[in-house]
């Protein structure tokens, strides 16, 4: 699997090199500026859990070079707002986590595309400014 999973995220890497490297002659810019790449699997875990899912949001114009958790650990607590609430507490009082589709609609609205779901999504992603 560490092979397989290797040889992808290079593949990957290749893919975003290539685009990155091209012009784009219509919009300017270079093709990796005008291409949304996501790159991730529906498991988190060999366990087949879909909770916190690693994935990788390339190009698109987003604002990339930094690691994004959602809801994430910067949740302040409404009792007490100098704590940060834990996965374990949010998940305990019923704040669920972030759906992926949450992502993809974001993706889809860069796109141009006026909607306001995708899918199971709750809403857009904040912190993902376009570049």
């Amino acid at each position: 699997m560490k092979k397989i999973e290797g040889y992808q995220v290079s593949m990957m890497s290749y893919l975003i090199d290539l685009l990155k490297a091209q012009e784009d002659p219509i919009n300017g810019g270079t093709l990796l500026d005008h291409t949304s790449i996501l790159y991730g699997c529906g498991m988190a875990t060999g366990g087949h859990s879909t909770r916190n899912l690693p994935l990788v949001l390339a190009g698109g114009g987003f604002k990339h070079g930094q690691h994004k958790v959602y809801p994430g650990p910067h949740l302040k607590d409404l009792k007490s707002p100098d704590r940060l609430v834990s996965q374990e507490k949010r998940l305990a009082e019923g704040v669920s986590e972030v759906p992926a589709a949450n992502l993809l609609l974001s993706i889809l609205q860069n796109c141009g595309l006026e909607i306001d779901q995708f899918g199971s999504s709750t809403g857009t992603l904040t912190g993902l400014e376009w570049s």
